[in-house]
C-alpha cells in the first residue's frame, strides 16, 4: 500500500513537471525574455506545495488534498528543471556544452545526497518510534525493505505507517527548506536585459524560421 501510494504521488509530479517546462521554455524564445519572473514564480509554486505537503497529518487513507498539493509542487518542480535555459543563454557560446554537463552533474549529486538524507531520517523515525512496539529484529528488517510491513499484525502496521507518515513530514520540512533556499537564488537571476534566444543565436534562429 505504501508503495502504491509512493507511486502515485511520483507519477503525479512527472505529469505536472512537462507543463511548466513547456511554460518556462516558452518564456525565453518570444520577443521578450520572460524567464526570470516565471521561474520565480515556479519557485514561488514550488515553496507553497512543498509548505502544504508538510501539513498532511497521518492518516489511515490517502487524503484527496495531497493530490493537489502535488500539482502545485509538480508544476513549479517542472518550471525549474529547465534552468539549462539560464545556462545557455549567459554562458559563452563555447563554454555551453561545459556548463550544462556540470549543471547535469549537479543535479545528480544533488539527488544522491537527497536520498541519502531522506533513508537516514526514515530510518531514524524507524527506529525512534518503534523502539518500544517491535524487535530489534523486526526494526531491521523494515530499515531493508518496508516490505516487512506485510509480514506484521495490523497494530503493528498501524504503528509502522504513523512512523512513516511522521518521517515524510520530516522530510518535507528538510525540501521545504531547500525550495526557500531556491526561491531566494531565483531572485539572483535577474538582468535589466536579459538576452533571447533570437539575440543570443541569431543565425539558427533564422534558419528555424525559414524551415
Amino acid at each position: 500500500m505504501l508503495g502504491e501510494r509512493l507511486s502515485t504521488s511520483v507519477k503525479r509530479r512527472f505529469s505536472d513537471s512537462p507543463i511548466g517546462s513547456f511554460v518556462t521554455i516558452g518564456a525565453s524564445v518570444g520577443k521578450r525574455n520572460l524567464t526570470f519572473p516565471i521561474m520565480t514564480a515556479c519557485a514561488a509554486l514550488l515553496v507553497i506545495g512543498i509548505g502544504l505537503l508538510t501539513t498532511v497529518a497521518y492518516s489511515p487513507h490517502v487524503q484527496p488534498s495531497i493530490y493537489a498539493y502535488e500539482v502545485i509542487s509538480g508544476l513549479g518542480l517542472g518550471g525549474l528543471l529547465t534552468s539549462s535555459i539560464i545556462v545557455k543563454l549567459n554562458a559563452r557560446e563555447e563554454d555551453i556544452a561545459s556548463a550544462q554537463g556540470l549543471l547535469s552533474q549537479g543535479r545528480i549529486l544533488g539527488g544522491n545526497v537527497g536520498l541519502a538524507i531522506a533513508t537516514i531520517v526514515l530510518n531514524s523515525h524507524l527506529s525512534s518510534d518503534l523502539a518500544t512496539i517491535l524487535s530489534p529484529i523486526q526494526i531491521a528488517d523494515l530499515r531493508k525493505s518496508i516490505n516487512t510491513i506485510q509480514t506484521l499484525t495490523p497494530a503493528e502496521a498501524a504503528a509502522v505507517s504513523r512512523s512513516v507518515s511522521n518521517a515524510f513530514q520530516s522530510q518535507m520540512r528538510g525540501c521545504l527548506g531547500v525550495s526557500v533556499a531556491c526561491l531566494i537564488a531565483c531572485l539572483f537571476l535577474w538582468q535589466k536585459n536579459p538576452p533571447t534566444m533570437t539575440e543570443k543565436f541569431p543565425k539558427k534562429e533564422r534558419r528555424r524560421q525559414s524551415v
